[in-house]
C-alpha cells in the first residue's frame, strides 16, 4: 500500500552492472523492498531522492547536475572503497574510477555505506553525511538449479571465491595452501580467470550469472566435507568489505573460517587475525574444519538475527525519510 510520509525514489546505476552482486544487493532488493513497503520508485523527473550506485553516474554527471539544480536529494551509495582499489585491476574496467566518484560525491546529498569503517572513510574522503544500510539477503531469489560440480570425491574441501580486486588475497592462500598441514585438502577457487593459476593444484570454477551463483552455492552446501576460508590481508581496503561472503555461505550451508576484519568478527563464529601468518591460518583452518557444523550452526543462528531484507528495508526507508527531510 502506497505511504504518502515516504519519499518518492529513482534508482540510477551502469548499465554494465546490470544482473552484478552490487547491482542486486545495492539496487534490486532495496527497489523491491522499498515499494513492497508503500514507497514510490518512480522516474527521474517525479523523483524526491535520486539514488545513485557505485559508478552509476559515469555517463550521468550532466544529467546529476541538471537533477540537482531541479532541487532533487542526490544520494550516493558506495560498497567499496574506490580511494584504496587496486588501480591496475579497476582502472582497466573504468577508467578514472576515482575521478567519477569523487565528482558523482561533490553532488550528493549524503552518501549510503555498507558498514562503519567504510563509513569513516567516506566522511573523511567527501565531506557528506554518511548513513549505513547493511547488505541483506532475499532468500526468494536462492532457487535450486541444476548445477554441475566438478568431481570433488570425499576428500576435506576448501572453497574460496572472490575477484580481481582480492588478487593479494589469494596469494596469501597460496601460501597457505604450501604447507606440510594442508596436504589433506583439495581448494576450490571460484572467480575470475585471473584466479586460476594462483594456488597450483586447485580446481577453478569460472564465474557465472548471479541465479547460477546462488544455485552453486546451494549445491555446494549439500557437501559434508566443505568449508569456506577467506583470508584477507591487513590492509585499508579490507577493513571496509561486508558481511556478504559470510551471510551467502551460512544461508547456503557453508561453514566458514574468516580473516578478523571489517564486518566479520561481528557476526562470523570463527575468525583468524588480520596479521596471521600462512601458519597460523593453516593450524586454524584444521582446527575448524573438525569444528565445521558447530561453526554452522552458530552462524546460521546469528543470520537469523541479522541477515535478511524483510527487516532490513527499514535501514533504506529511514535513510530516504532524513534525507529529504534534512
Amino acid at each position: 500500500m502506497f505511504n504518502p510520509f515516504l519519499p518518492k525514489v529513482a534508482f540510477i546505476y551502469l548499465s554494465g552492472t546490470l544482473g552484478s552482486a552490487c547491482w542486486w544487493y545495492r539496487i534490486q532488493l532495496p527497489k523491491v523492498y522499498y515499494a513492497l513497503c508503500g514507497g514510490s520508485v518512480v522516474g527521474l523527473a517525479e523523483a524526491d531522492i535520486i539514488h545513485v550506485a557505485r559508478l552509476g553516474a559515469a555517463t550521468r554527471l550532466d544529467t546529476l547536475k541538471k537533477l540537482k539544480d531541479d532541487g532533487k536529494k542526490i544520494i550516493y551509495d558506495l560498497d567499496d572503497d574506490f580511494w584504496l582499489l587496486r588501480s591496475d585491476v579497476y582502472d582497466k574496467a573504468v577508467p578514472g574510477y576515482v575521478d567519477i566518484v569523487n565528482n558523482t560525491a561533490s553532488l550528493c546529498d549524503a552518501a549510503i555505506v555498507t558498514n562503519q569503517s567504510l563509513a569513516d572513510q567516506v566522511t573523511v574522503m567527501t565531506g557528506k553525511p554518511v548513513y549505513i544500510a547493511p547488505n541483506f539477503l532475499c532468500t526468494k531469489s536462492w532457487t535450486e538449479n541444476s548445477i554441475k560440480l566438478p568431481d570433488l570425491g570425499y576428500k576435506p574441501t576448501l572453497l574460496a571465491s572472490g575477484n580481481d580486486g582480492h588478487i593479494n588475497d589469494f596469494k596469501l592462500l597460496a601460501k597457505i595452501m604450501r604447507l606440510p598441514e594442508m596436504m589433506q585438502f583439495q581448494l576450490i577457487i571460484w572467480g575470475s580467470e585471473h584466479l586460476k593459476n594462483i594456488v597450483p593444484g586447485s580446481i577453478w570454477m569460472p564465474r557465472v550469472d548471479l541465479k547460477s551463483y546462488f544455485s552453486t552455492l546451494l549445491e555446494l552446501g549439500k557437501l559434508l566435507n566443505i568449508i569456506g576460508v577467506i583470508p584477507l590481508e591487513d590492509i585499508g581496503f579490507n577493513k571496509s568489505v561486508s558481511r556478504l561472503k559470510w551471510m551467502e555461505y551460512t544461508y547456503a550451508g557453508i561453514p566458514g573460517i574468516y580473516s578478523n576484519l571489517a564486518e566479520y568478527p561481528e557476526y562470523a563464529n570463527c575468525t583468524v587475525p588480520g596479521n596471521a601468518t600462512a601458519k597460523q591460518w593453516a593450524e586454524q583452518i584444521v582446527d575448524a574444519y573438525e569444528r565445521r557444523q558447530e561453526i554452522l550452526a552458530k552462524d546460521k543462528q546469528r543470520l537469523t538475527e541479522v541477515g535478511y531484507m524483510d527487516t532490513g528495508v527499514k535501514y533504506w526507508e529511514d535513510i530516504f525519510l532524513s534525507v529529504a527531510h534534512g
